[in-house]
């Protein structure tokens, strides 16, 4: 329940009027960063990450929405859910891949990395774009 609430009150902070995504994402790849250094819980901390940069990514891509006529809106939900796919495919192959650690939570920490890494490549892509 606590990540929960924790996940929402990010996302709440996110919702507010002209705010910086650029220093969002810094910020949540500088807290994600502190929280590994600890050495402790650290597959958690790549949780989290994750689920935070998808929640930063969906407030990035309907931000952009608002600014956008109904076929620029089109245009922009086509091209996410070709990236959906793609993110799809490179999810599944992170899932396959050998990380060489084991089946530990160790192994699934390195791909939540992975995972939050592509979904944060997007959100900087449409933050470059489209300037929301």
């Amino acid at each position: 329940m606590k990540k929960i609430i924790s996940i929402f009150a990010f996302i709440i902070s996110l919702n507010v009027s002209s705010q910086d995504f650029n220093e969002s994402l810094k910020k949540l790849e500088t807290e994600n960063q502190k929280c590994l250094d600890k050495g402790k819980f650290m597959y958690e901390c790549s949780l989290s990450f994750y689920k935070k940069s998808d929640s930063l990514l969906n407030v990035v891509y309907k931000q952009v929405r608002k600014k956008m006529n109904s076929a620029e809106k089109d245009k922009l939900k086509n091209e996410q859910l070709k990236w959906l796919k793609i993110r799809n495919q490179k999810f599944e192959n992170i899932n396959n891949s050998d990380t060489r650690l084991g089946n530990g939570l160790d192994n699934l920490m390195i791909k939540e990395q992975e995972k939050a890494v592509i979904v944060n490549e997007r959100t900087k892509y449409l933050i470059l774009k489209f300037k929301p």
